[in-house]
């Protein structure tokens, strides 16, 4: 856009308060702790009901405003993500100003990501990155464009959210964070109370294979060609009463047809529920599954650790942490 227009103008007012600084954040994993199909868009999108959770287990992003146009991301240790145009850092950055301006800024960044999260297991790493731009850009700029676009908060946070949706469905819960109910395909966000979230911990364990997510959803399609609508009333009752125990909640439909694809996830996910019977499932679409652990019971880390070392399965004991916790520093 023309840096000629008041708001242009502002905005480069706003980048020359944030330039040279670096903006640190924690861009934390989630659980899908259940995950319900509950019907198919004509277009083929899942409609789902979950109960996300995010957790300690978080990849590093720092952020810094640049006046050079090119984006750039980084990322240690050097992996399969991309770091072009398809990362999902820079497809944040892109897909919020085209919420509010006609063409895109008079400046640009740089980012770089400790991957800490695995890749391709399920755990949402790449939408918790762009998450952590989102954060930041409404950080810096939110203000500016508020005043100067007429917007209420709400329908900011509106525009924000359709943004977040465009990058990726899981995107605008990474945006969000903490103990949510997430419905529709990943865009209506619905925060719980306190209360709701798991006291103890959660040990996320990694198989040494990841799951495809075109693969697995065209043999999900093909072993479900039909999806009724249906209602969620497990999860609608545990909101609506604030009672019940979470672990009963833990389910996935995605569950059976990931096994089937990978079975060394089928075989860990059967050696984890030995250990912890009720409260282990898979998470998302990925290949990572976990199991909730009540206070007391850390000690049953180091069972499920010795008995999926031969499976090849990677254990990490995580907490869960809320939006609190999730900040700018």
């Amino acid at each position: 856009m023309s840096g000629h227009t008041t708001l242009g103008k502002s905005l480069l007012e706003a980048f020359s308060r944030c330039e040279g600084k670096d903006f640190i954040l924690s861009a934390p994993s989630k659980v899908n702790v259940r995950l319900k199909v509950v019907g198919r868009r004509a277009d083929g999108y899942h409609l789902l009901s979950m109960l996300n959770f995010s957790t300690s287990l978080a990849d590093r992003v720092t952020i810094s405003f640049e006046r050079s146009l090119s984006p750039e991301v980084s990322l240690s240790p050097e992996g399969s993500v991309p770091l072009g145009g398809e990362n999902l850092v820079t497809k944040a950055w892109r897909a919020f100003w085209s919420q509010f301006l006609e063409g895109q800024p008079e400046f640009g960044f740089r980012c770089h990501i400790e991957k800490r999260i695995p890749v391709g297991g399920g755990l949402g790493g790449g939408s918790a990155d762009a998450g952590a731009m989102f954060k930041v850009l409404s950080h810096c700029f939110g203000d500016v464009l508020r005043h100067s676009l007429g917007l209420s908060e709400g329908l900011f946070a509106e525009k924000l959210n359709a943004a977040a949706l465009c990058v990726g469905a899981d995107v605008p819960y990474a945006l969000h964070g903490g103990a949510c109910v997430v419905t529709g395909i990943g865009e209506v966000i619905r925060p719980l109370a306190t209360q709701a979230v798991w006291p103890g911990k959660v040990v996320l364990m990694v198989p040494p294979v990841p799951v495809a997510t075109l693969a697995f959803y065209d043999q999900f399609r093909k072993a479900r060609p039909v999806v009724p609508d249906i209602s969620d009333s497990a999860l609608e009752g545990f909101v609506s009463s604030g009672k019940g125990e979470i672990p009963s909640l833990v389910e996935n439909d995605f569950e059976q047809v990931v096994g089937e694809m990978v079975p060394v996830i089928r075989q860990g996910l059967q050696v984890a529920r030995e250990v912890v019977p009720v409260g282990t499932a898979l998470t998302g679409s990925g290949s990572v599954f976990f199991s909730l652990l009540k206070e007391g019971e850390e000690g049953l880390f180091e069972e499920l650790k010795a008995r999926l070392q031969p499976l090849g399965v990677v254990c990490y004991l995580s907490d869960i942490v809320s939006p609190q916790k999730i900040g700018i520093s």
